[in-house]
């Protein structure tokens, strides 16, 4: 067991737990939507021919602002170092679903960190922030493979969002979900809340 999961001593996953994150997530109101599935089939939609200038455009135009990711920055200067870094970007995620276990979709549960930190570099590169902020390139990441990557946020979390903070949570959450014995009512509740 890593030093993180010592420290950080946080209660196995539970129904009760899992209620408890849905009603703070609602009571975020800038967040109201962003749990339903529409918003991720949207997002799946977008990136259906992969990652191409189209799809990164159309992410800058209709995701960033209502997601904060632009600020302190002009719009025009996060689309430009995305175009530059696309390629990039492109190649690190067909290494991940491409490199997906079987037929099996790549989740937080089916990979390492190792296999997906590429692309969270490449996100990390776009954007340059003030004391290492894993903010932006968590976000950027979620909208990508969003059963891969979950979001840091200053305002929802209770560590500060730097880059080896970033890495330390995408651990201790996936270690969490593997050992989970009741993942099936977990999802059962998140499809009742949030129905196809």
């Amino acid at each position: 067991m890593s030093k993180f999961h010592m420290e950080s001593a946080h209660p196995p996953l539970n129904p009760a737990l899992l209620r408890k994150g849905i009603k703070a997530h609602c009571s975020y109101t800038d967040w109201k939507g962003n749990l339903m599935p529409e918003f991720y089939r949207g997002l799946a939609e977008r990136r259906k021919n992969g990652l191409t200038p189209d799809w990164w455009n159309g992410l800058v135009d209709c995701y960033f602002g209502g997601w904060k990711m632009l600020r302190p920055h002009p719009k025009q200067k996060i689309r430009e170092q995305g175009l530059k870094h696309l390629s990039a970007m492109s190649k690190e995620y067909d290494k991940i679903t491409h490199g997906a276990s079987g037929s099996k979709k790549p989740s937080m549960e089916t990979v390492r960190w190792e296999q997906v930190s590429g692309l969270f570099n490449v996100a990390m590169e776009i954007k340059q922030t003030k004391g290492d902020s894993a903010v932006f390139a968590s976000k950027l990441c979620h909208f990508i493979l969003p059963s891969v990557f979950g979001v840091i946020d200053n305002s929802a979390s209770r560590i500060k969002p730097t880059r080896d903070n970033y890495i330390k949570s995408w651990e201790d959450c996936r270690q969490r979900w593997r050992e989970c014995d009741c993942k099936d009512e977990l999802k059962n509740i998140l499809r009742a809340k949030f129905p196809h």
